[in-house]
């Protein structure tokens, strides 16, 4: 079952670098979705291990939460089809293996950007060595107040 949240966040967070260096960074299990509308009043990250998906548009939080990979792949594709349509749809950028195996293991690796699949292991690590580490406690939107 697919379970949205919407919130106005807009008088404590001003733009999407809260997220993108607070709670959705390369630190956590989220990945930012890249598209022709990111902006610093808009952004969108996914974390395939609790299947949710966040966007930030100016002032509103969108939390998405799905009961399964079939839902959680749906749904980005669902997102990956309006930016195809309206703007550009670039993938799911990642250099973590781990983060790119689970979003194969839910069926969404074509939506991952293409060069996340250029690199080598050896240079996935030099690039971000702590995203192929587990996580002993991950935070979620839905945990984390805004601000």
């Amino acid at each position: 079952m697919i379970k949205t949240t919407r919130k106005f966040v807009g008088h404590k967070v001003d733009n999407r670098y809260f997220y993108d260096f607070g709670l959705c960074s390369s630190k956590g299990d989220w990945v930012q979705m890249d598209t022709g509308q990111d902006a610093p009043w808009f952004g969108q990250w996914a974390n395939p291990f609790a299947r949710q998906i966040l966007s930030y548009a100016e002032g509103d939080r969108t939390l998405i939460e799905c009961g399964t990979d079939a839902e959680f792949t749906a749904k980005l594709e669902e997102i990956a089809a309006f930016h195809r349509e309206n703007d550009e749809w670039k993938g799911i950028d990642t250099w973590s293996v781990r983060l790119r195996e689970r979003f194969a293991a839910a069926g969404a690796q074509h939506l991952v950007h293409p060069s996340c699949f250029e690199m080598q292991e050896t240079e996935c690590a030099k690039h971000a060595p702590e995203l192929d580490a587990p996580l002993s406690e991950t935070s979620t939107p839905a945990d984390v107040a805004a601000g």
